[in-house]
């Protein structure tokens, strides 16, 4: 390889720091996520169990949204990193960094008999950190990047699964990726279960074996998560858990019964529709990269064993994301396990021309002029991160001053009743100072605090003012 194509190694990094760091050193973070680091920083101080989560002391008192293996994991962190910011934005990266190892090794192991093309990793992960749902949401803490990570461990031991010697190795690589499997599915639901149908779209894919022989690694694979639910199921705890999940979350949402919240879509093709509009400028760089295999390689671009893995990554992208539409509650983060089938899929189309395209020298000039604008794209990239340390975003400046200014006068710990729609602050007042909201008016009487809008007129009460934000006005109940 020419050395002055080397540079192009650093895509991945600079798209990295332009992108994914430079929202993990902010202060502000999406509002699951908040809740998601006060369920695991909560289950590291012992308040809560892992399968009963608890947020604060009025809202999400018993958690089961989700369930609960991601708040788990991240309590570890906070267990030993301890309970700031950062843990949860170290558990992010963490995550992310072990996707991309994931989406490396997938890329090598798909492309075993093209060692040239084995070499151009950078591609796949080009691809994948400029799509936007990765680049916004792996930093924002929510479920799916955990996942994630899961679903592709599940697909490389499924992979290693297909090319083992002999019946029993494959099938202690199909138990493997259905353990993984039932891990992800731990971690945000059924969602997760698309890599169960691995070896099959690999038989219609390669036809390199039989079909029984797939049913018989797809059984496999299932009898793992069936045998590792069974055995949750004997822990009254954990059934109890996943009973409330499922009834909760599960049959309400297929059933429409939670079209209050604001994922609810009364198109459920809404995913579908997405799921374009984000991969097209993929789809647009994919073509560039064809044309120019094409005018290098002729037709040979789209012969050969790449363009079969192609097929089977594109397949699982299309597995793990139009599925979706079963359910009207839908957001577009909900792609993102997604994106890394699709990265890789579409960058092994490219791969003979990226191996062409990296085998060919530049003159002196152009190489030198590529480093040094792969160097100075770096250090800006860095210097982005720099400039977004501690910032917070458009969306959460006034939410945060305001959450500040109250921290200034509520207790630690406290809590505090409101009116009005006060849902923005409920995350951030318990992840910075621990305050719970009861938001019952009801109940506003039994509180020595009480928060609600400016525009909320609040009446019944003997209250003194002791704060006012930009939003908000916060009141002391007189006894």
């Amino acid at each position: 390889m020419p050395t002055s194509k080397r540079a192009l190694y650093l895509l991945p990094l600079i798209l990295f720091f332009f992108l994914v760091a430079s929202e993990l050193v902010e202060r502000s973070m999406y509002t699951d996520g908040l809740a998601y680091a006060g369920l695991s920083k909560n289950l590291a101080r012992g308040v809560g169990t892992f399968w009963d989560p608890k947020l604060s002391e009025i809202h999400h008192f018993s958690f089961h949204e989700h369930p609960p293996l991601v708040f788990g994991i991240q309590s570890l962190f906070f267990e030993v990193l301890g309970e700031g910011i950062a843990t949860e934005r170290f558990y992010a990266l963490t995550i992310f960094l072990l996707s991309a190892l994931l989406i490396v090794v997938l890329w090598r192991e798909a492309l075993r008999e093209l060692p040239a093309a084995r070499r151009c990793w950078f591609v796949p992960l080009t691809l994948w950190l400029a799509n936007e749902v990765v680049y916004h949401f792996y930093p924002a803490n929510v479920l799916e990047p955990t996942m994630t990570l899961f679903t592709l461990g599940a697909v490389w031991a499924g992979l290693r699964g297909v090319r083992a010697a002999g019946l029993w190795r494959q099938l202690i690589w199909a138990v493997l990726a259905g353990l993984l499997v039932a891990l992800a599915n731990l971690c945000k639901g059924f969602v997760a279960l698309f890599p169960l149908g691995f070896f099959v779209l690999h038989w219609l894919v390669y036809r390199r074996q039989h079909l029984p022989r797939a049913l018989l690694l797809t059984l496999g694979m299932t009898a793992t998560v069936v045998v590792f639910y069974a055995l949750l199921w004997q822990v009254d705890a954990a059934r109890d858990s996943l009973t409330s999940y499922f009834d909760s979350q599960v049959l309400a949402s297929l059933n429409s019964e939670r079209s209050w919240e604001r994922h609810y879509r009364t198109n459920r093709f809404y995913i579908i529709g997405r799921t374009f509009e984000i991969l097209l400028p993929t789809v647009l760089l994919t073509l560039l990269g064809l044309y120019y295999g094409y005018r290098k390689l002729g037709n040979t671009i789209g012969r050969g064993t790449q363009v079969q893995a192609a097929y089977l990554f594109l397949s699982l992208g299309v597995a793990a994301s139009f599925p979706l539409a079963i359910s009207p509650k839908q957001s577009f983060y909900y792609l993102l396990p997604s994106m890394a089938y699709f990265a890789l899929g579409f960058a092994l189309l490219l791969a003979p021309a990226a191996a062409h395209f990296m085998a060919t020298p530049w003159s002196g000039r152009t190489g030198r002029w590529v480093t040094g604008l792969a160097g100075v794209l770096l250090v800006l990239s860095l210097a982005n991160t720099a400039r977004h340390w501690g910032q917070v975003t458009r969306r959460d400046r006034v939410v945060l001053g305001d959450v500040e200014a109250m921290n200034t006068v509520l207790p630690k710990g406290t809590t505090i009743g409101s009116q009005g729609d006060i849902g923005e602050i409920v995350s951030y007042l318990y992840r910075t100072n621990e305050v719970s909201i009861d938001t019952a008016v009801g109940r506003r009487l039994d509180h020595d605090f009480l928060v609600a809008r400016k525009t909320e007129v609040v009446e019944g009460l003997d209250t003194v003012a002791v704060g006012a934000t930009e939003r908000y006005r916060l009141y002391r109940v007189r006894r």
